[in-house]
């Protein structure tokens, strides 16, 4: 059976992970990323992408329609989708919590404007796509905060922007809580992909333990043991916060 085993992972291509974060690793001073994330830079600007991002970009290389220092047009447009819709996120929780008060010393770095994606509608379509490209542009990047993706056939109701920042804000709590029960990095970044599926469909902490299999396939989380893993520790982290307010009152 070992012999079957490693016969089997010799037969398959090589990952081109490695290559891709090594070559894009965040070296940007003014960059929220420096030092701690990826970025690929897209005509002098940064753009952020996450391990759903570099997984598409490993089988576009396996078909030889990009390479390590170039993604697909199709990647490209995808990461800064999802780049703008995490920048909405963010803005709408600072206007919903900081009065509004002029500032005339604040530089804001933004890693992607979104003007630019009509530049690359054209290029994407004249390249051969990759359905499963396809399929997680839509069923993962919202042209709207908030608005959650249509990834079955009864979609989770989302909510107004600023109940939304709240449940935001405890599936964030929830998911450093799970982090910091696990010790290898290949985990802590499959949670940390799960994290930003949830968000970008809008998903409440309290909807984790009711998202079926194929829900959480449609989002890109995949794995067998991650999907396990957030449903199951959904009870347990909402006695302790539980727990945690009564010590306070």
């Amino acid at each position: 059976m070992q012999e079957e085993a490693d016969e089997r992972n010799a037969q398959r291509s090589p990952s081109n992970l490695d290559a891709i974060y090594s070559k894009w690793k965040c070296e940007g001073k003014e960059c929220k990323n420096y030092e701690k994330g990826y970025c690929y830079i897209h005509e002098t600007k940064h753009v952020e992408f996450d391990l759903v991002d570099a997984n598409a970009w490993d089988r576009a290389i396996k078909k030889e329609e990009a390479t390590v220092d170039a993604p697909t047009s199709a990647i490209i447009m995808s990461m800064m989708k999802k780049n703008h819709r995490l920048t909405a996120i963010q803005s709408a929780s600072r206007r919903s919590v900081v009065p509004a008060s002029p500032s005339f010393n604040t530089t804001n770095h933004t890693h992607f404007y979104f003007g630019d994606i009509k530049k690359m509608q054209q290029q994407a379509q004249d390249q051969a796509k990759d359905p499963e490209l396809t399929q997680a542009s839509s069923l993962s990047h919202p042209t709207t905060p908030g608005s959650g993706a249509n990834y079955g056939r009864n979609p989770l109701p989302s909510s107004p922007i600023v109940a939304e920042s709240d449940a935001e804000e405890e599936l964030e709590r929830y998911f450093d809580c799970l982090m910091k029960k696990e010790k290898g990095g290949s985990v802590k970044r499959m949670l940390t992909n799960a994290k930003e599926k949830l968000l970008e469909n809008g998903i409440k902490i309290s909807q984790i333990r009711k998202l079926r299999d194929d829900q959480m396939d449609k989002m890109e989380i995949t794995e067998i043991g991650i999907q396990m893993t957030i449903r199951e520790g959904v009870r347990e982290f909402k006695a302790e916060m539980k727990k945690s307010q009564t010590v306070e009152l």
